[in-house]
């Protein structure tokens, strides 16, 4: 629930339900818990407190709330006890010594303004098995594809985020099961771990003279790692994926789209020209080119398949085909045809081979 913002050197708080708005409140009290609620006085959120035995009278009374130097925000009753404490309830970072126990995980965000839930999950699941999981968005709480694997072979209890910066997978009786970041050396500096919007977990680290910098990250190449048959992938539909210098991945609308919100990057693409019509008498062809892309592709979703072809050849066959968007064609002569761009648009090195997008001559709006 508490965060660390990696900007600032300060806590925020982000919630899996709908954002609050301006004008609402965060409020403790002894006997309501810690509660946020909105202008109206709505109850938005609110801390399930633990139930204790101890002291009638006193167990679900309220003494104070702290946070310790760990970063994790403590609720303390009037017998003592903690009652509840925001390192149970992490949403898409763990700070150090927290951890994340069978049938928890951590939610991206939607977007790098849009701390709502969004699409990716790090999940250890009551199997014992660890994994980066698309989600079946907007339903986050349903995992859609695993793009990342980690050896822990069912053995699984309990993911740790260690004070010296190792994030590993710890068995029943504390073993290291998988180590998925090492430990540092030297811990001079403030650390956190993040599941970010765009489905890569990052080690962060925190120096006076440098500020928030990235120590480690997995999986080294996001455009390549997604591959899924439904939903919207990285970067959404109708865009593709490039890995940038930084390592973080770059959302591309091909020629003659544009995205749907300029806001969001990953939000993915429209055709920004008219459809092709249909009917026999009125597809006008020499309306619309086709814009070749290189080492580009949209594994997946094809619906028609052919070999021992060219290029030329399969240029003309999809713009004579009113439902065809792009053809995907490779120098062994094996064209797909799409009657969409799906989800998985990724730009990658080793792919030999040419895209043709449709797009329209001129711009009808």
């Amino acid at each position: 629930m508490v965060q660390q913002n990696p900007g600032k050197d300060h806590n925020v708080v982000r919630q899996q339900r709908p954002s609050s708005t301006k004008g609402s409140k965060v409020e403790l009290t002894t006997d309501r818990s810690l509660t946020l609620t909105d202008p109206s006085g709505s109850q938005i959120w609110t801390a399930k407190m633990l139930q204790s035995s101890s002291s009638k009278g006193q167990s679900n009374k309220l003494a104070y709330a702290a946070m310790l130097d760990t970063g994790n925000l403590v609720l303390v009753s009037q017998a003592s006890s903690v009652v509840w404490q925001s390192f149970d309830e992490p949403t898409d970072t763990l700070l150090p010594t927290q951890t994340l126990n069978q049938g928890s995980r951590l939610i991206a965000g939607f977007s790098n303004k849009n701390y709502s839930s969004g699409r990716f999950s790090f999940n250890l699941d009551y199997n014992g098995n660890l994994g980066l999981y698309t989600t079946n968005f907007p339903l986050f709480n349903s995992l859609n594809t695993r793009y990342e694997t980690f050896e822990d072979q069912g053995l699984g209890y309990q993911v740790v985020f260690s004070q010296s910066g190792s994030l590993y997978l710890a068995g029943s009786n504390s073993e290291i099961v998988a180590q998925i970041f090492p430990k540092q050396e030297r811990v001079l500096y403030y650390q956190r771990l993040i599941l970010e919007y765009d489905g890569v977990l990052r080690h962060y680290i925190y120096q006076k003279s440098r500020g928030w910098s990235v120590k480690s990250f997995t999986p080294e190449n996001i455009c390549t790692a997604v591959i899924q048959e439904t939903g919207r992938g990285v970067c959404g539909f109708n865009s593709y994926c490039k890995l940038a210098d930084d390592s973080r991945p770059r959302c591309i609308c091909p020629p003659g789209y544009a995205l749907i919100d300029p806001n969001n990057e990953m939000g993915g693409c429209y055709p920004n020209f008219a459809a092709q019509s249909c009917k026999q008498e009125s597809q006008e062809l020499n309306k619309f080119e086709f814009k070749v892309l290189q080492d580009v592709d949209w594994p997946l979703s094809d619906y028609e398949h052919y070999e021992n072809v060219d290029i030329d050849w399969c240029r003309e066959v999809c713009l004579s085909d009113c439902f065809c968007a792009v053809a995907i064609f490779r120098e062994s002569g094996i064209v797909g045809r799409r009657s969409y761009l799906s989800q998985m648009g990724r730009m990658i090195a080793l792919l030999i081979g040419q895209l043709s997008s449709r797009s329209g001559i001129s711009d009808p709006f």
